[in-house]
């Protein structure tokens, strides 16, 4: 796994990784990743080469991030996104769930269909907001594709500019941030 991560980074190149269960303990529930994944999590977080780690097993799903040492020593979020896809086996009758994986620069869109949950991840550089991005209509535009139908409304604004655009528009005060 070393080899491979740092071939991928002297290439340039930034990862997905996929397994069957999941490689980090935050990604899926207790007793459900992969027994050494307290071992393979930090290997994976140290490597700027990925991104994504994503997965099955787990029937529910999952999604999670693991702690890591900021420069002063404190634990923070690492920059690896664990996401375990939810199985089909646990959609309702009649129904489905399944995911499109779109896959950008600066993030990663798990588009769900049916039980599948979906996601907006970013995977920018050190700096750059890295948490979960579910702002906007794009997600609630997402899930409600039509007949399967999957339709993505973007926008180029920043998120400071949507909040602000937006702002008493869903129930919330209305407060300009700056």
């Amino acid at each position: 796994l070393g080899t491979q991560l740092r071939a991928a980074e002297a290439a340039g190149e930034r990862l997905v990784v996929a397994s069957h269960i999941a490689l980090s303990t935050t990604g899926a529930r207790p007793g459900m990743s992969a027994w050494n994944a307290r071992d393979i999590a930090p290997v994976l977080e140290a490597s700027p080469a990925v991104a994504l780690c994503i997965a099955g097993h787990d029937h529910p799903g999952g999604y999670g991030r693991t702690l890591v040492k900021d420069q002063d020593g404190l634990n923070t979020f690492g920059r690896v996104h664990y996401v375990t896809l939810e199985a089909m086996l646990e959609a309702p009758e009649g129904s489905t769930s399944y995911a499109i994986l779109e896959v950008y620069e600066h993030e990663v869109a798990i588009v769900g269909v049916g039980q599948a949950t979906s996601r907006r991840l970013q995977v920018s550089p050190d700096g750059v907001f890295t948490g979960v991005a579910t702002f906007g209509r794009a997600m609630d535009v997402m899930e409600s594709g039509m007949e399967g139908e999957v339709v993505v409304e973007r926008s180029e604004m920043g998120l400071l500019d949507w909040i602000n655009a937006n702002r008493g528009s869903m129930g919330g005060g209305d407060v300009e941030l700056r």
